[in-house]
């Protein structure tokens, strides 16, 4: 039988701890668990796992790392145009919810989008508010193998996140690296 979805409100959770800001569910967009600081990782799909693994890899050598899985960033682009729209037709507080979630993001942060289709699908993110950006993804199809060797030859591996993340968010180095 189908599990019965109840109406109730969910149960009271532990406090966060004090470097999460939110974390919610939106039909328009992602889900994120953003960490206030210089680097965010945004992953959309199947590289979700890497993008957190690297994370709390990073997070070990570096403060502030968050990371934003992206859902769909074609309704994010799209909610993105109709908010810069109806701003130019003068509705000056117009905000589309990849502002509202970007705008937790230091404006010095970098942000490392990764994806398992073509790199530029995610790096217009950037452009949201200035940030620099790094995209790891596929430009080239027709590789096959196991999932570590494809990730590895088209860089969306942990040590290519890494590797990204200290290219776009100079600080301290990251002393994990895998073979």
């Amino acid at each position: 039988p189908a599990p019965k979805l109840s109406a109730a409100p969910p149960k009271a959770e532990p406090a966060p701890a004090p470097e999460v800001v939110e974390k919610k569910r939106s039909v328009a967009g992602p889900i994120i668990a953003t960490l206030i600081g210089g680097l965010a990782l945004l992953g959309l799909g199947a590289v979700a796992p890497e993008a957190v693994e690297a994370a709390g890899l990073l997070a070990e050598d570096r403060r502030g790392i968050g990371v934003l899985a992206v859902t769909s960033a074609d309704r994010l682009s799209a909610g993105w145009h109709a908010a810069a729209r109806a701003r130019e037709r003068g509705q000056a507080d117009a905000r589309s919810h990849v502002e509202r979630l970007l705008d937790q993001v230091p404006r010095d942060a970098g942000i490392v989008t990764l994806i398992d289709g073509h790199p530029e699908t995610l790096t217009w993110l950037g452009g949201v508010y200035g940030h620099a950006v790094r995209g790891l993804g596929v430009e080239h199809f027709g590789q096959s193998g196991s999932i570590p060797e494809v990730y590895g030859h088209y860089g969306l591996d942990r040590n290519a996140i890494l590797a990204a993340a200290e290219t776009v968010r100079p600080g301290r180095p990251v002393r994990y690296r895998f073979t």
